[in-house]
């Protein structure tokens, strides 16, 4: 059976990824290539090359356009950012507390010393006591 040179530049023109092998149709590699040589290894030539580059060119460019207008960056990046800021704020205000409950304990333990040193006659008064060293 044979086939037309149509259906023949149909089959050699899909895409090829590199560095993977492109499926050849068997005639084609029975009747173009010599013995022992691997088809798959020849380099594309004619309108399966300029279709290769022409692809390989435009998914670049695609690339470049979809970091243009933004399309790969986050859909939501907004929502996570705001979780962010919420969660750095609600632990600021924890260590806020933190130290404002330090600061109240310390203030505390002061007037309560000083309670203690007034109810006792604490070192204002041991200051005006005389000694004496008559024992």
């Amino acid at each position: 059976m044979m086939t037309s040179s149509r259906e023949i530049e149909m089959q050699a023109a899909a895409p090829a990824t590199a560095g993977m092998a492109r499926d050849v149709p068997a005639e084609i590699s029975e009747e173009a290539s010599p013995e022992g040589v691997d088809v798959n290894a020849l380099p594309l030539t004619g309108w399966p090359a300029f279709k290769e580059k022409f692809l390989a060119c435009f998914w670049e460019l695609e690339e470049h356009l979809a970091d243009l207008f933004g399309l790969n960056d986050s859909k939501y990046q907004w929502a996570v950012d705001q979780y962010m800021e919420e969660r750095e704020a609600q632990k600021d205000a924890e260590d806020f507390a933190a130290f404002e409950q330090e600061q109240e304990m310390e203030m505390e333990n002061a007037r309560a010393a000083e309670e203690t040193d007034r109810l006792e006659g604490g070192e204002a008064n041991a200051a005006t006591v005389p000694l004496t060293t008559a024992a």
